[in-house]
C-alpha cells in the first residue's frame, strides 16, 4: 500500500491462488484510510499464459508507480519480464512500459516492497532472483534516473542469501529488511547512500518473514512481519530507531491461524496520526476458503 496524503492505494494480485492462474495487478483506492475501498483500474494486465504477481509500488512526481513481474502458469513457472506502470489520474488508467532497460546479466528480477524517490528525481527499489536450485537467492538495490525506464544496479546486499527486501529511507540512511534464503528469518542492513551495506544482524527467528518497514517519525521506524511457525501463524511488529540499531521486543498484532493456514503474511503498513493500517494476505483458512487479503486498523503504542 502507498499513502498519497489524500488517498491510500493498494496494488493486489486479483486471483485467489499462489501464482497458479492467469491474473492481473489491480489498483484499489480508499479516501478514508482503509475503511471503504473502490476498484480504480488495472495497473498491470497479464500476458496470455502468465500472470502479474510481484509488486513494488510508490510515488513519483505526483504519479502512482508500480514495478512488477510475474510467472508463467505452466509447470515450469518461468519468470516474466519486469514492467513499470504509471498512473497520473489516481489509478484509473495506467501506462505500462514493458521494455525496460535493465542491468546486463540481470534480464529478469522479482521486485518487492516500496519504490522510493529522492529530491533529484531518482527512483529506487529492490529486486531479487535465484539463478538455479543450487544457488541461494540474491538481492539488488536498483536506481532509475529517468522515471523508471532504465534501471542500473547500484549495489548488491544480503551476501548472497537474501530475497524479498523491504526498503525504507529515514532522515539519515537506507534500511533494508531482507528475507534469508536458508532459514527464512529477517535480516537488517543499513546504508548511507545505497552503495555499501552494513550488516546489522537478524530481527526475527527462523520462519518469521517477510518484512515491511514504515517510517513513524524522524527517530523511529516500524517493522511489521509474518510469523509462520507451526501452531502460530500471525502478524507481528517491532519498533526500531531510525538508524536500525535499537529495537523493541516483538509483539503479536493478530493471530491468523493456530494451524490451519499454510501461507500467510506479506504485511504492508501505513501510519497516519498514530493510527496504523496493515494489509496482509493468507492462504485458505476456515471460514475463508480461498487466498484472501485482510486489513487491520490499530493504534501505535504510546
Amino acid at each position: 500500500m502507498v499513502d498519497t496524503g489524500a488517498e491510500v492505494f493498494c496494488i493486489l494480485h486479483n486471483a485467489p491462488t499462489h501464482g497458479e492462474s492467469e491474473a492481473d495487478l489491480e489498483c484499489w483506492a480508499s479516501a478514508d484510510f482503509g475503511k471503504n475501498w473502490e476498484k480504480r483500474g488495472i495497473a498491470a494486465p497479464h500476458e496470455p499464459g502468465a500472470n502479474r504477481m510481484h509488486i513494488a509500488a510508490g510515488l513519483y512526481n505526483g504519479e502512482w508507480i508500480v514495478v512488477s513481474s510475474g510467472v508463467s502458469v505452466d509447470e515450469k513457472k518461468a519468470l516474466q519480464p519486469m514492467w513499470c506502470s504509471r498512473s497520473s489520474d489516481g489509478g484509473r488508467t495506467w501506462a505500462v512500459d514493458k521494455h525496460l532497460d535493465l542491468p546486463k546479466r540481470l534480464p529478469a528480477l522479482i521486485p518487492f516492497g516500496r519504490v522510493l524517490s529522492n529530491n533529484k528525481g531518482h527512483l529506487f527499489c529492490t529486486g531479487y532472483r535465484a539463478f538455479s536450485r543450487q544457488e541461494p537467492s540474491r538481492t539488488y538495490f536498483l536506481r532509475s534516473k529517468d522515471g523508471g525506464h532504465k534501471w542500473s544496479k547500484r549495489s548488491e546486499l544480503g551476501k548472497g542469501d537474501s530475497n524479498e527486501c523491504a526498503l525504507i529511507r529515514t532522515h539519515e540512511c537506507y534500511l533494508a529488511a531482507t528475507r534469508t534464503h536458508f532459514d527464512h528469518h529477517i535480516h537488517l542492513y543499513r546504508s548511507r547512500w545505497g552503495r555499501y551495506w552494513r550488516n546489522l544482524g537478524p530481527l526475527t527467528l527462523s520462519m518469521q518473514h517477510p518484512a515491511d518497514l514504515t517510517r513513524i517519525d524522524d527517530s523511529r521506524v516500524l517493522l511489521t512481519y509474518a510469523i509462520r511457525n507451526r501452531g502460530c501463524f500471525a502478524i507481528a511488529y517491532r519498533i526500531g530507531s531510525s538508524d536500525g540499531a535499537r529495537w523493541s521486543a516483538p509483539v503479536v498484532l493478530k493471530i491468523l491461524s493456530a494451524g490451519n493456514a499454510l501461507d500467510c503474511g506479506y504485511p504492508s503498513t501505513l501510519i497516519r496520526n498514530n493510527t496504523c493500517l496493515t494489509a496482509y494476505y493468507s492462504s485458505p483458512n476456515p471460514p475463508i476458503n480461498d487466498y484472501h487479503l485482510g486489513l487491520i486498523h490499530w493504534q501505535m503504542p504510546g
